[in-house]
């Protein structure tokens, strides 16, 4: 069950991490009455701990959204491993580039190219942290060459990510 099926529009792509604290809330009914209770306390408290550190690093708010504006959002995040450039958003969803652009800052708070920046940075983290190797998680996320990805990565969260990495290597 998918709590949060409107695109959320953290950073980080935390919109599957709070599904997984909402379904845990969930189990807690299957559980015998004394431990449910405890449960169900504890794992809200982790969710709303979860959603405090989201709020707190790097996110954008949670919006109403254009119509529009929507649909580009569930194309961008349904793309972000692919070539995606501002020419082909516009004439896949048959509006004038400018125009999408003033319509995506006005309802995002931000350029589409720095969203998709943003977002492939937050996926690149990700992949990261879970282990894979910097060089594996620039390309997985849709950076074409390591430099821009360095270069983008150390501006965005102000350190190389090599900080992420176990083994301390950009490589």
């Amino acid at each position: 069950m998918n709590f949060f099926s409107e695109p959320l529009h953290f950073l980080n792509g935390s919109q599957y991490d709070l599904n997984f604290y909402m379904k845990s809330i969930m189990e807690c009914e299957k559980m015998e009455e004394p431990l449910q209770l405890v449960s169900t306390r504890v794992r809200t408290l982790s969710l709303l701990s979860h959603i405090y550190f989201l709020q707190t690093n790097n996110t954008v708010k949670p919006v109403i959204l254009d119509e529009r504006i929507r649909k580009v959002l569930k194309y961008l995040d349904d793309n972000l491993r692919n070539e995606i450039s501002l020419n082909v958003i516009s004439e896949k969803f048959s509006i004038t580039k400018n125009h999408l652009n003033m319509l995506f800052r006005e309802t995002v708070g931000t350029t589409i190219m720095k969203y998709i920046s943003i977002k492939r940075l937050g996926l690149a983290r990700q992949e990261i942290t879970s282990g894979a190797s910097i060089k594996e998680a620039a390309y997985h996320s849709g950076f074409n060459d390591y430099s821009s990805f360095f270069r983008a990565y150390k501006s965005f969260y102000g350190m190389a990510p090599s900080k992420l990495s176990p083994d301390g290597v950009d490589f």
